[in-house]
């Protein structure tokens, strides 16, 4: 993104979205695309990094697909809300209404990438 706002060539080898024309309204956001989201306690440094802060670090992943975002919260003392929260950001944009119950189990995309 940031490289597509300042007009320079994009290397085929980066991974991830350019949302520059979204962002100068050139485009429609894309409405098929999933982000994948974590929060860490502490910095990642790499790849190499990436396993060890799950292990110590990670304090939440979450995805969001079309206008669904979906949360766990993955601290082993997790506040007393629940750990698994699925909020419609299109009615709740700033997510203060969980539509999941307690016993509701995050979904398997969610699952597969926290592990």
């Amino acid at each position: 993104t940031v490289l597509g706002l300042v007009g320079l060539p994009i290397p085929d080898t980066f991974r991830g979205y350019d949302w520059s024309p979204v962002l100068r309204g050139k485009e429609a956001p894309p409405t098929h695309r999933v982000s994948l989201l974590q929060a860490h306690k502490g910095a990642v440094l790499g790849d190499n990094a990436n396993n060890k802060a799950r292990a110590g670090g990670l304090l939440e992943v979450a995805l969001i697909q079309g206008q669904t975002k979906e949360l766990l919260d993955l601290r082993p003392k997790a506040p007393k809300n629940p750990k698994h929260k699925l909020y419609n950001l299109t009615q709740d944009p700033r997510e203060q209404h969980s539509q999941t119950h307690l016993s509701t189990p995050p979904s398997p995309e969610l699952k597969s990438y926290k592990a």
